[in-house]
């Protein structure tokens, strides 16, 4: 709301640097309260690694949560909003099935709305063998065995504005990643053909099966999600926001 916009920026005056997650962050900063560019600094979200400990094959992964064995699994992980795009990625499986006959898809986390509609959904496009939910908190130590358990992360958010952790947990992983063109999620990727438009269950479903049909592609964004991880550590993303406080304690002294 206006008023929203007016105490947001009466509390931005007080800032002498800015660290955002993401480019896209920095530009809405700079379009919206007319921030300096140079007073902004893009420090990536640190790769969630917390998360790894024991490792688990991909057969005990899929046994632990009921999955088939053999086939490729996509994996829609976290809390589910109605943002986040999961009816597109339901919407998208007729289409994936029709080249990929044995894909799974896996849903897993908290649902924050009725879940209803998503059911009918499912039901209408016949999809009950081929989708696995779980829809609920998943624990820490539970969460390695989904990403263990799948082929690729996909996300296709409809809107965002900043960085998904559940992009920075696959990445920890080295898992390739499907993203929509929003927010900070194409940074979570190195190759825009692992990039697609939001709200397109067509385009969703060729991005997927263009990245599973393609041995070549799938290893490289395995090695692009590996790079990934050590350009977005922690220590570099210590180490970026230490020099930001070292460089406004030199200007200060000055």
């Amino acid at each position: 709301s206006p008023l929203d916009h007016i105490l947001t920026k009466s509390v931005l005056r007080f800032g002498s640097a800015f660290i955002v997650h993401s480019h896209s962050n920095r530009e809405e900063l700079i379009k919206h309260f007319s921030i300096s560019d140079t007073a902004i600094h893009v420090i990536h979200m640190p790769v969630h690694d917390m998360y790894e400990g024991r490792r688990v094959n991909k057969v005990e992964a899929r046994r632990n949560i009921g999955l088939p064995v053999e086939g490729d699994v996509i994996l829609n992980f976290g809390n589910l909003r109605e943002y986040k795009g999961v009816d597109q990625l339901i919407e998208a499986m007729p289409l994936i099935l029709r080249d990929i006959p044995t894909a799974h898809l896996l849903i897993a986390g908290q649902n924050w709305g009725s879940w209803a509609r998503y059911d009918r959904l499912i039901e209408r496009l016949e999809l009950k063998e081929q989708i696995t939910k779980v829809l609920r908190y998943i624990p820490m130590s539970e969460v390695r065995n989904y990403f263990h358990a799948a082929d690729l992360v996909a996300l296709p958010y409809k809107k965002f504005d900043a960085q998904s952790g559940v992009g920075n947990i696959a990445l920890s992983f080295e898992i390739p990643m499907v993203v929509t063109r929003v927010g900070g999620l194409p940074e979570l990727v190195k190759d825009e053909r692992a990039v697609c438009e939001p709200n397109n269950p067509i385009a969703l479903a060729e991005t997927i099966k263009s990245i599973l049909l393609d041995r070549h592609l799938y290893s490289k964004l395995r090695g692009d999600a590996g790079a990934l991880k050590r350009t977005y550590s922690w220590a570099a993303a210590v180490k970026s926001t230490v020099t930001i406080y070292r460089q406004l304690v030199d200007n200060n002294a000055h």
